[in-house]
Order: C-alpha cells, then structure tokens, then sequence
C-alpha cells in the first residue's frame, strides 16, 4: 500500500487508476456557478442568533479593569480621606457625650497626621499654596513635632520665602537639636544668604552623625571656599572626592582643587565616562606604586 493523497481510510487505488480518474477531472467542461449559490452557503455558514439570556451572562462574566493615574488623582483621594476621617470621628461621637482628654487628643493627632501627608503629597505635586495650608494646619494642632516645622519651611523654600523657611527650620531644632534634615537645609539657607559661617556650622553637625552625607561634604567645601580659607577647603573637597569621585559635583570639586594648586585629584576621561580619580603616585623613593594609585589604575 502507498501513501499518497488519494488514499482515505483505508482504501487504495491501483497506480494506473489514480492517473486515469485525474485525466478524466481534467476533461470535465467547465460550468456556471448555480445562482444563489454563494448567498445559500453565506447562509449557512452566518453563526445562529445568541440567546438573550446568554448574552446578559456573557457581559456579566467579562472581567472588568479600570486605570487611573495615581499622582494626578492622589490630592482629591487624599481630601477625600481627610474629609472620611474628619465626619467619621464626629460621627462616631454620641451628640451629648462629651469626649474625655485622652480621647481628644488620639482624635488631634490622627487629623494632624492626615493634613501633614496631604501637604506632603500636594508639594510633590508642585501645588505648594494648597500644601502650605494643610503642613500649617498640621504644625498649628501640634506645635511640638519637629517634623511638620520641617516641612512648612521646606513648603516655604519653594514659596521663595527665606525668613519664614529658616524660622520653621529653627523652630524644629528647637524642639529637636539632633534632627538631621533641619541643619542640612538650614545650613542651605544660611549658604544662599551669604552667612558662611553658620552654614559650615550646620553641615559640621550633620557630619558628625553621617560622614559621607553627599550635601553636607560638598556644601562644606563651598562656605570654606567663601571664607578664602585654601588649606581647609582643600581638604574638605578631597574629603568628598574620596566618596563621590564622578558627577558634575565631582567635577566641579576638582576644578576648585586644582584651582588652588592641589592636583591631588585630577579628571580622568574614560570613553564617554568622566570621573575623578588620585592622581598616581608612588612610595617615597621607591618605584613602588603607593596603595592609593592602585584604586586608580
């Protein structure tokens, strides 16, 4: 038996047959296509009508998606959070029970801490005016956070409203000496003014507590360079070089190094890559690479 296109289940025609009944296809006389043929097989073929009920179960059925964009409807989700909270802790209260102090102030806090993340979420979105009500807000019920002070000043910066950014800064230290984030943007305030001496101080403190803070160590060697003091900020900008060796703040650390005649650190172009590198030396009368060229190489 051979397998060949005429063969169907099971049933084989001779070699000489097969070529036979294709010589008489081939000599059949070609005729028109009946009429209405074509429209009786669409007809056919043109899938049945589906039920009503199987339709409302289909569209029941589909799985459902809805998108939206986040940051541009966080600020009316938020206040609407805050107005959910607000008449919930109003409505929660019997009308003639009057709440005792300790309940008064959970109830204080909590609306505190919705208008403090309301305005942080409105100044993320550039809308500064509305957050600064909601960060005041926050400050005014609880005077005592060093936090909201905080971030009314920083709402301030973005106002371009230096006194009251720096007199929100001062009164967060006031409450809380060691809180970290007031001293890097009061010592920023103090640098924009002029007052290099109380911004070197302020980016000291900071230091302190984290040495490799990148603002800190650069904004250093800044007010050191205003202050005409070359030996000190030399060392503050090899200071920073030794963490953060590329960058424009890179760059710009070593043009102020070399400005003063130190080529401690020089620009090194790899390709499109520019760091800042030491520069390769070796031990003191030997021919010995020094450990710090080894990093270079």
């Amino acid at each position: 038996m051979t397998d060949n296109p005429y063969d169907r289940q099971g049933v084989s025609f001779p070699d000489s047959l097969q070529k036979d009944i294709i010589t008489q296809i081939g000599r059949l006389p070609d005729v028109d296509v009946p009429e209405g043929l074509s429209d009786r097989i669409m007809t056919a073929l043109r899938p049945r009508k589906r039920p009503w009920w199987r339709t409302l179960l289909f569209r029941l059925s589909r799985p459902r998606t809805v998108s939206f964009i986040p940051l541009k409807w966080a600020p009316v989700g938020a206040a609407l959070m805050v107005g959910l909270i607000i008449g919930f802790s109003f409505d929660r209260m019997p009308m003639e029970t009057v709440p005792s102090p300790g309940q008064a102030v959970d109830q204080s806090d909590e609306i505190a801490e919705v208008h403090y993340k309301l305005g942080r979420l409105l100044l993320a979105g550039d809308q500064a005016e509305q957050a600064l009500v909601h960060l005041r807000r926050a400050a005014d019920a609880h005077p005592d956070q060093a936090r909201y002070h905080f971030w009314v000043g920083v709402n301030y910066w973005t106002l371009h409203n230096s006194d009251q950014e720096r007199a929100h800064y001062q009164t967060a230290l006031a409450l809380d000496p060691d809180f970290l984030p007031a001293h890097v943007y009061l010592g920023h305030n103090r640098l924009d003014q002029g007052d290099w001496q109380t911004a070197l101080r302020h980016y000291e403190r900071v230091l302190q507590d984290v040495p490799d803070h990148p603002e800190a160590l650069f904004n250093r060697g800044v007010a050191l360079h205003h202050q005409g003091e070359a030996h000190l900020e030399n060392n503050a900008w090899a200071a920073y070089l030794d963490v953060y060796d590329r960058g424009e703040q890179a760059l710009q650390a070593v043009a102020y190094l070399n400005a003063n005649g130190d080529f401690t650190f020089r620009r090194i172009q790899l390709g499109p890559l520019e760091l800042v590198k030491r520069r390769i030396s070796f031990r003191p009368g030997e021919t010995a690479l020094g450990e710090s060229a080894r990093d270079t190489l």
